[in-house]
C-alpha cells in the first residue's frame, strides 16, 4: 500500500483539529464551571443569610401584624440586602415590614408548592410593581411561612460580576424555572 504525502498530511491534520477542538472544549467547560462557581456562591451566601432572617422570626409566624411590627422593632434589622419581608397564613400574605397589615394571595410572589423553601424571580411587587425581584419563602408549617424580597438590583449586581469575568450574560433561575437576567 503506497500513502501519498497529501493523505497523510490531510490525516494529521484532521487528528489535530480534532485534538485541538476537545481541548479547546474541556478549557471551555472548565472556565464555565469555575465562572459558575464564582457566581453562585454569594447566591449561596444570601439564601445563608436569609435562612438565618427566617430563623430569627420565625416566632413572629401567625401572629398578628401589629405584634410582629413591634416585635421586629425589638429584634432589630434584617439583612443589609433583604429589602423587606412578608409573614403569611392560610397562602395570604397579612403582614409585610413595608406596608403593614395587607392581604395578597402568596401566588403573587411564589408559585403555589409544597416545597419548604422556594426562590421566585418576579418582575416586580405589590410594593414596586416596576423593580425586579428576587423572592426567598420560607414554609414554615402548612399553614404559615415568612418570605423575603431581595431588591432585583442586588441580584443584576451580583450577575453582571460574571459578565466582567467576559461572559455574555448570566442567569439565575428560581426553583420555579423563573429568571432574571444580567442583560434584563
Amino acid at each position: 500500500m503506497r500513502f501519498s504525502a497529501v493523505g497523510i498530511l490531510g490525516a494529521v491534520l484532521v487528528v489535530s483539529l480534532a485534538a485541538g477542538y476537545h481541548v479547546a472544549t474541556i478549557h471551555t467547560q472548565q472556565r464555565e464551571a469555575a465562572l459558575a462557581e464564582d457566581i453562585s456562591l454569594p447566591f449561596h451566601d444570601l439564601v445563608a443569610v436569609v435562612e438565618l432572617d427566617s430563623q430569627q422570626l420565625a416566632q413572629f409566624a401567625g401572629q398578628a401584624c401589629v405584634s410582629i411590627t413591634a416585635g421586629l422593632t425589638e429584634e432589630g434589622e434584617l439583612a443589609p440586602y433583604v429589602g423587606s419581608a412578608f409573614f403569611v397564613k392560610d397562602n395570604r400574605v397579612y403582614c409585610s415590614t413595608l406596608m403593614g397589615a395587607v392581604d395578597i394571595p402568596l401566588s403573587v410572589y411564589v408559585s403555589p408548592s409544597s416545597a419548604r423553601i422556594q426562590i421566585a424571580m418576579r418582575p416586580g411587587t405589590p410594593r414596586h410593581p416596576d423593580r425586579p425581584a428576587m423572592i426567598v419563602y420560607d414554609r414554615l408549617s402548612p399553614h404559615t411561612g415568612i418570605g423575603f424580597v431581595i431588591p432585583g438590583v442586588y441580584v443584576k449586581d451580583l450577575l453582571v460580576s460574571g459578565t466582567a469575568a467576559g461572559v455574555q450574560s448570566t442567569a439565575v433561575i428560581g426553583s420555579d424555572g423563573s429568571a432574571l437576567t444580567s442583560d434584563g
